[in-house]
Parts: C-alpha cells; sequence; structure tokens
C-alpha cells in the first residue's frame, strides 16, 4: 500500500518506518535486516526521488489520500543556486512481485531540473593591453520554486522488471520567484583570454525564458579601466524555454567594442541507475 509524505532515506512496511542505508561496498542501498516480499501473489511499488533539500513528497492523488495510483507530487521544491551540485531526479515507478526479481529492485533516476551553462571568449590577445574581466553574473525574473507531479508514462511496464517510465511536469501556476536578482556566483573576477573559458554551469527550474534577463558584469581593463553591466534577453527565436532534462549553453562574447552571444541546446543524460537493497 502507498503511504503519503514519504521521508527521504526509508522505505515503509505497513505504518513502521524502516531506515535505507547506502553500503559503499556493494553500490547498493540496504537495510540492516533483510525483509522478504509478502508472498509471489503480492506486487510492491517502489518510489524514490534524490535531493540535496528536503520538499514535501507525497504519494497518491493530489488531496492527499492513499491511492494505488502511481501518481507522486514534489510540492515547494527549491533550487539552491548556492550550490551547483544540488540536484533533483526522480526514480521510474516500479511494480514488482517476487518473481521478477528476487534479489535486487534497480531504480533509474530522470533528471527533473534543466542545466544553463555560460562561457566566454574575447577577441582580446594575451599581449594585448586591453584585458576582459567578468565581475559577476546576475538573472532577472528567474523563478526558483515550484510543484513537481510524477505521473505514469504511457509506454507499458516492462515485463521482467517492472519498470515504468514516469512522465515529468512542472506545474506553471505554482512557480515562483526569489523576489529579488539571482546571482550566479561561480563567475567573478574571470579574466578572459583568446580561448573559451570553461564552463559555469548552473541548475534552474525548468520554466519559460520570455522575460528573462541576464546581466553580465564586466570591466575592460586598459589605459583607462571602464565597467559595464550589459543585459540580455535570455530567449531568442530559437529558445523560449529551460526543459526538463535539456542543457542549454551561452557563448558568450566580450570585447572592447562588441558584445554578443549564441545559445545551443541539447539533451541531458537520459538516467541514472541505481539499484537498491534486498
Amino acid at each position: 500500500d502507498a503511504l503519503n509524505n514519504v521521508t527521504r532515506g526509508n522505505v515503509y512496511k505497513e505504518i513502521n518506518g524502516i531506515e535505507v542505508s547506502f553500503v559503499p561496498d556493494q553500490n547498493a542501498w540496504g537495510t540492516a535486516t533483510e525483509y522478504y516480499w509478502p508472498g509471489t501473489a503480492r506486487e510492491l511499488d517502489f518510489f524514490a526521488v534524490s535531493t540535496g533539500t528536503t520538499p514535501t513528497v507525497a504519494i497518491g492523488d493530489q488531496a492527499g489520500q492513499q491511492s494505488l495510483a502511481r501518481t507522486m507530487t514534489v510540492t515547494g521544491y527549491t533550487v539552491d543556486h548556492t550550490n551547483p551540485n544540488d540536484d533533483l531526479m526522480v526514480a521510474d515507478f516500479v511494480r514488482q512481485h517476487q518473481g521478477m526479481n528476487d534479489k535486487a529492485v534497480s531504480l533509474k533516476f530522470r533528471h527533473a531540473l534543466s542545466k544553463v551553462q555560460f562561457k566566454f571568449i574575447t577577441t582580446v590577445t594575451a599581449n594585448s593591453t586591453d584585458k576582459v574581466v567578468i565581475n559577476g553574473l546576475r538573472v532577472a525574473g528567474l523563478n526558483v520554486t515550484g510543484n513537481l507531479n510524477v505521473t505514469e508514462g504511457t509506454e507499458e511496464a516492462d515485463a521482467t522488471t517492472g519498470v515504468k517510465k514516469v512522465s515529468l511536469a512542472w506545474d506553471e501556476s505554482s512557480l515562483s520567484g526569489a523576489g529579488d536578482d539571482v546571482v550566479f556566483s561561480q563567475v567573478k573576477d574571470l579574466e578572459l583570454t583568446g580561448e573559451a573559458q570553461p564552463y559555469a554551469a548552473w541548475l534552474v527550474l525548468p520554466q519559460s525564458i520570455a522575460d528573462l534577463t541576464l546581466v553580465v558584469d564586466y570591466t575592460i581593463q586598459g589605459k583607462e579601466n571602464q565597467t559595464f553591466d550589459h543585459t540580455f534577453a535570455l530567449a531568442t527565436a530559437s529558445v523560449s524555454s529551460w526543459a526538463i532534462n535539456q542543457v542549454t549553453t551561452y557563448t558568450i562574447n566580450i570585447s572592447p567594442n562588441k558584445i554578443s552571444f549564441s545559445p545551443s541546446v541539447e539533451d541531458w543524460d537520459e538516467e541514472t541507475p541505481v539499484t537498491d537493497g534486498n
């Protein structure tokens, strides 16, 4: 039976929480005590969320009632932009009985967030008297909090593993901003060269970017130092949103007499497998 308000790091047997911990030498999650299937005719559902924060996770219908339907909501998730590793991943739903897999349950996690990357280039050469220094980046109008709805996909479950791919959708009406500009603090005092600088990447809430702007604070150092705040509209004719499980890369070219940028989009990792214990 499904239980509501699942605490991360626990599985549930009836109403008693059972602690689960990671076993490094087995590269798997397991329990201190072995637990057994309730019988070959009984099926168990497995749900899993991986995140660095602690949002409210509910299994069943949105009214909070216990349900056999394989749905899940992650409510009030907030992206921590000070922590580039604060990811949110959701495992495909698994419905198994003992005859399907009597050793372990394989959980395949999918990215629920989007990734945005910036790389910088300049036409200023190494022997030039001018230098271009990025002082900081910030985004105005960014949504950072929202509710994620997780439902069964339309594909049939795998007959051997019982895995059924999930469908992830952020509730647009639940999205809200931070109130102030979000500062991407990884980029600070970055001196550009003629070569493309390493990526600076952030995990972001999937959302429309029609009204989002990126402010680049940079200094042209030379005979006279000049500091600028240049504002970009992040949406283009080809990129109007940041989507689930996608990476959007902006290449920004800053030179003493011009500044330009171009975006590109690609898929993020399809899935990350994790094996549960007995």
